[in-house]
């Protein structure tokens, strides 16, 4: 009888790992799926808030053409405060989310204002009303640090890869 039962016995013992090997082979295609679409949903998310960075700085600028340098502009899109040319602080509440690092937005503004001209109040001499202005925000993902898979890999003669790099994203509207 003491046989017996140590026979069964040793049927029902497993090996010694083979959990853990699976477990090894099972989360390693898991995360080889789950991490490339994660970091692509960070990116889409870089993606689209340069979008609304762009689009909140060109109505802000359509709005406030007359007396709005384009450093000012660049601030505002970077959610920083400053001072207008009259000497009133703006505190910015709207501009840049905080998925952005605001060092890496970089502007294009076409009609260009980087001073304002000497009439009393000034306004910059490059606008006009009724006039379009457009607004080009520039943010390189690939700086920003958010980038955590690796970028491209290389299967057979085929590369694989994330896109990374600069984004660029243009807004015109009317100027009021």
């Amino acid at each position: 009888m003491t046989q017996a039962v140590l026979s069964r016995l040793a049927v029902r013992v497993r090996p010694n790992g083979q959990a853990i090997v699976e477990f090894a082979l099972v989360i390693t295609v898991f995360l080889l799926t789950l991490l490339p679409v994660v970091q692509m949903g960070v990116i889409a998310l870089q993606q689209y808030s340069l979008m609304r960075v762009t689009r909140e700085t060109t109505r802000w600028l359509a709005v406030n053409w007359g007396d709005t340098v384009d450093a000012n502009a660049l601030h505002h899109a970077r959610g920083e405060n400053f001072v207008n040319p009259q000497g009133t602080p703006v505190a910015n509440a709207s501009g840049n989310p905080l998925t952005l690092r605001p060092s890496l937005i970089q502007l294009s503004i076409d009609p260009s204002c980087p001073s304002l001209d000497s009439s009393i109040p000034p306004k910059c001499a490059g606008r006009a009303p009724s006039g379009a202005i457009t607004v080009t925000a520039t943010y390189d993902i690939q700086a920003s640090g958010v980038i955590f898979f690796p970028a491209g890999a290389n299967i057979g003669s085929f590369h694989v890869g994330i896109p990374t790099g600069p984004r660029t994203y243009s807004a015109s509207m009317v100027m009021e």
